[in-house]
């Protein structure tokens, strides 16, 4: 009763790609490694986002001059946020004052003479002091909550949307949680330098024929693909995790067939008198999904007989736990290099 030391992981797997591989010439791994190190700083995209906002933006909504220098900063703060942290909007209105935005001055809301009413009833009636008094609270509350507003939408509908049009944002290799943005050019650069290398080492084209082939015989689909920067190159990160759909054409006069979603997008679909197409997307399991029940077998396994799995692990953690006690005995020469794989 041999179990194969299958390692079967629910998490999403990484595919180095080291652009020292790639067949293509001296200048073109130069060019890919500058695109790699060539993203923008924190104050850049900052600028960038300033100076379209004040190029679009009345001054009014801006504020003083006074003013502009702490919703630069609380942006800058935005933008150099970690992956997972959030910025609520507490700290996108931090410091700013209604007095310093002119929409929001006395004038409109008539506060100049409700002194003028103050100082008179301060006088003559104590309790239409108190009511004028209260009136102002209330109107310095709606000053407040409109503040709140045209900030949510000033981060929602125009600094969100300016980086996510001009950037692509990502984390890296060596970066840890940090966040990267690179201007859209320049990943696209990158992006089809990595494909032409990946072509001319280890990858090839499909078609749609071959494609079908492959999906139809078995009950999960494809990974999705993104690129992660490293200090060298890039990484291939595939997500495990997420169901794939490919779009199906079906053909009353023949057997069906697939067809990439590129070619979809830039493809009608003709109809004719003597052939009806219909057209139709199949959806694929994710490979997790898939693998789960061998994951939980596995993981059975490992936990009722643990020797039957020999040097198996199943994630990082697992990892630490064998390596670590075998490091530790290693340096005090106790454990010899062969016993590490059972």
């Amino acid at each position: 009763d041999n179990v194969a030391e299958t390692n079967v992981t629910k998490k999403s797997r990484s595919m180095e790609f080291d652009t020292q591989h790639c067949t293509d010439t001296v200048e073109a791994i130069d060019s890919q490694s500058e695109a790699v190190k060539s993203c923008c700083s924190k104050s850049q995209v900052v600028s960038f986002i300033w100076a379209v906002s004040r190029s679009l933006l009345p001054s009014e909504l801006l504020g003083t001059p006074s003013n502009w220098r702490i919703m630069r900063r609380n942006i800058y703060k935005f933008i150099q946020l970690r992956r997972f942290e959030k910025f609520p909007l507490k700290l996108c209105v931090h410091e700013l004052k209604t007095s310093r935005f002119p929409f929001l001055s006395d004038k409109y809301f008539f506060s100049s003479q409700n002194a003028s009413i103050l100082k008179c009833s301060e006088k003559h009636d104590k309790v239409l002091h108190n009511e004028v008094k209260n009136w102002n609270n209330d109107v310095h509350s709606v000053k407040r909550k409109l503040l709140e507003k045209w900030i949510f939408w000033y981060y929602s509908f125009l600094v969100v949307p300016l980086v996510q049009a001009n950037f692509y944002v990502t984390e890296s290799a060596q970066g840890k949680q940090d966040i990267y943005y690179y201007k859209k050019p320049v990943w696209e650069k990158l992006t089809k330098s990595t494909i032409a290398c990946l072509k001319d080492s280890n990858y090839r084209h499909l078609d749609d024929v071959a494609l079908h082939d492959i999906v139809k015989r078995r009950p999960f689909g494809f990974s999705k693909l993104r690129l992660q920067p490293k200090e060298n190159g890039v990484r291939m990160v595939a997500n495990l995790k997420g169901s794939s759909r490919l779009p199906l054409v079906e053909s009353t006069a023949g057997a069906p067939y697939c067809k990439s979603e590129r070619q979809e997008n830039h493809q009608k679909i003709q109809f004719n008198r003597c052939q009806s197409i219909v057209k139709k997307k199949i959806r694929y399991q994710s490979v997790n999904d898939v693998l789960r029940d061998a994951h939980t077998i596995l993981k059975g396994i490992q936990f009722k007989e643990p020797k039957r799995l020999g040097s198996s692990v199943f994630d990082y953690n697992d990892v630490y736990k064998n390596l670590c006690p075998f490091l530790v005995n290693q340096k005090k020469g106790l454990t010899p290099m062969t016993s590490c794989l059972p």
